[in-house]
C-alpha cells in the first residue's frame, strides 16, 4: 500500500505501466526454484527475495492493482504450444502452463497483462522458460542448428505416432466409428449387414494374402531350383545334407571331400548352377540337367 501511494494521481493505465516498469527495471528474476515465502508472501517477494515464477508475478501484480483501486484478477491456463508439422496438430504440454493477469480499464474493459513477460531474458534463471520472452530471442539462430532440427523432427514424429494412437485406438468411440462408416459409405446400414460386409472384406484380404504367399513359393520353386534341390537330395546318400546357410560352392567343396573320386564333376555342377543362378546369361538349364543326370 505504501508503494502504491507513490503512484497517486496517475491514471489506471499509467499505474499498470509503472508496475511493469518496476519488474523490468529493478532486480527481479524468473526462476523455477524461488526462496520460500513466509507469512507475508507478496511483501516478501516484492521487497526481499524478488525471485519467482509466473504465479509470483501475477499474484504480486494483482495485489498492487487492487491496492491502487483497479479491478484485477489472476488468470491461469497455457501459453504457447508447438505446431507439429508432421500431422498438423497443436501440442500443448504441462510445461506450457502459465499464470497472468487481467485488469479492468474504462477504455478497453478487461485487458490482459502478463507481468512475467516484463522480466528481461538475461534475468531468467531457467533457460527452457525463455520461450516466454520470445520477443527478444533470436529464433533463427536456434532453428538453424542442425542437431536441434534433427531432434525436433524425431520428437514431432514420435508425438504424431502417440497422437494417432490416442485418436484412433484409445479414442475410437462411437462418434469416430460413425465417421469411419460414413467414409466407407456404410452409414445408415443395419449392423448385421455391416458385420457381414466386414467379414467378407476380411476373408477377401486373407485370400489375397494366401494367394500372394503361394505365388511367392511358386516363384521360388522354379525349374533351376528344382534341378539343384534334386542334386542336393541325391548327394545326401554320400554326405550330410546341405545346410540352409551353405552356398553352392562351399557345399561342393564339402561333397568333394566326401566323394573325392567325383570331386571335379561335383565342382562343375555347383559352378554351373551358380553361373545360371547369379550371372547374366549364365547358361542353359539343359546343360545342368545333363550334368546331374550323368553323375553317378
Amino acid at each position: 500500500r505504501a508503494l502504491v501511494k507513490q503512484w497517486h494521481g496517475l491514471s489506471d493505465t499509467q499505474v499498470v505501466s509503472r508496475a511493469l516498469a518496476m519488474f523490468r527495471e529493478q532486480p527481479f528474476y524468473y526462476t523455477r526454484t524461488p526462496p520460500a515465502l513466509e507469512r507475508n508472501p507478496v511483501d516478501e517477494f516484492l521487497f526481499e527475495t524478488r525471485q519467482g515464477f509466473c504465479e509470483h508475478y501475477a499474484a504480486a501484480f494483482v495485489t498492487l492493482m487492487r491496492a491502487a483501486g483497479i479491478p484485477a484478477r489472476i488468470v491461469t491456463g497455457y501459453q504457447g504450444g508447438s505446431l507439429n508439422e508432421v500431422d498438423g496438430f497443436l501440442l500443448v504440454r504441462q510445461s506450457d502452463a502459465h499464470a497472468w493477469a487481467e485488469v479492468w480499464l474504462d477504455e478497453s474493459g478487461w485487458t490482459r497483462v502478463d507481468p512475467t513477460a516484463a522480466i528481461p531474458p538475461e534475468r531468467v534463471l531457467y533457460t527452457p522458460d525463455q520461450n516466454r520472452f520470445d520477443s527478444v530471442i533470436d529464433r533463427e539462430m536456434i532453428a538453424g542448428q542442425w542437431l536441434a532440427e534433427t531432434l525436433l523432427g524425431l520428437r514431432q514424429n514420435w508425438d504424431a505416432i502417440n497422437n494417432a494412437w490416442h485418436q484412433w485406438v484409445l479414442g475410437f468411440d462411437n462418434r469416430r466409428q460413425r465417421q469411419l462408416f460414413e467414409r466407407l459409405g456404410l452409414d445408415g446400414l443395419p449392423w448385421l449387414k455391416i458385420i457381414l460386409i466386414m467379414i467378407g472384406a476380411i476373408a477377401a484380404l486373407l485370400l489375397a494374402i494366401a494367394l500372394y504367399l503361394s505365388l511367392g513359393r511358386a516363384r521360388a520353386d522354379d525349374p533351376l531350383q528344382r534341378l539343384w534341390l534334386r542334386f542336393c537330395r541325391r548327394m545326401e546318400k554320400a554326405a550330410p545334407p546341405r545346410r540352409i546357410d551353405e552356398g553352392p560352392m562351399d557345399y561342393a567343396e564339402r561333397l568333394a571331400e566326401a566323394v573325392p573320386e567325383q570331386a571335379e564333376e561335383i565342382r562343375a555342377i555347383a559352378g554351373e548352377y551358380a553361373r545360371q543362378r547369379y550371372a547374366e546369361g549364365g547358361g542353359e538349364r539343359d546343360t545342368l540337367r545333363r550334368m546331374i543326370r550323368e553323375l553317378r
